[in-house]
């Protein structure tokens, strides 16, 4: 009887500071037009993007998250099964209004930028469009609130610089975003990163 009474507890413990959820969005499409006549009239059913993610309170300031994607190309040419990728695997400090975070985790690239863009499968923000960053990155960050009334955030994050995928040289990229809300239906966004490439091959970017 004390055994069952102790698993209990602890189930009821892990249940109370565990959370899986995720969710898969996917549509069946037709190609009326396009300026390619071999994919004219192509048409199917497709998940654009599955998500299960899994987030662990390990102690009183401390988290985890660990989220999986699985997407496919979206080209109408590619055939191929779905990818499975890592999305998010990060370990998370909060403390109050900031939070520093170490791991793969978002990026201050477009990352508020995008809760306001709204509905991104009709239109990418553009620097996503441009591919001129990633929504992903494995660094460490800091982001958190700089006024109690909360209109003034800060994100900033010191990474490999090479999204989700390994790092391949000795360089790495800043990124700082400072953004202002004086109302929830404005906000005004600074942002500007500086990446170390080999040779002369830099890249910054301001926003």
């Amino acid at each position: 009887m004390l055994l069952v009474v102790m698993l209990l507890g602890t189930q009821t413990a892990w249940s109370q500071s565990t959370k899986i959820s995720g969710y898969m969005f996917g549509d069946y499409y037709y190609v009326a037009a396009n300026h390619n006549p071999d994919l004219e009239d192509n048409n199917g059913f497709w998940f654009r993007r599955i998500y299960l993610t899994f987030d662990q309170k390990v102690a009183e300031q401390w988290s985890v998250r660990l989220r999986g994607e699985m997407s496919q190309a979206g080209d109408f040419v590619t055939k191929a099964k779905m990818t499975p990728s890592v999305k998010d695997a990060y370990l998370k400090w909060s403390n109050g209004r900031h939070q520093v975070i170490l791991g793969i985790s978002p990026t201050p690239t477009w990352e508020r930028l995008e809760k306001m863009w709204g509905y991104r499968a009709v239109e990418k923000t553009a620097l996503d469009l441009y591919k001129m960053g990633s929504s992903r990155d494995f660094g460490l960050a800091a982001k958190g609130q700089l006024d109690a009334e909360g209109m003034v955030y800060y994100h900033v994050m010191l990474a490999n610089g090479g999204g989700t995928s390994s790092e391949v040289n000795q360089g790495k990229k800043a990124m700082a975003s400072l953004a202002v809300s004086p109302v929830p239906e404005l906000t005004l966004e600074a942002y500007a990163d500086f990446e170390a490439r080999p040779g002369r091959a830099d890249v910054y970017t301001v926003q």
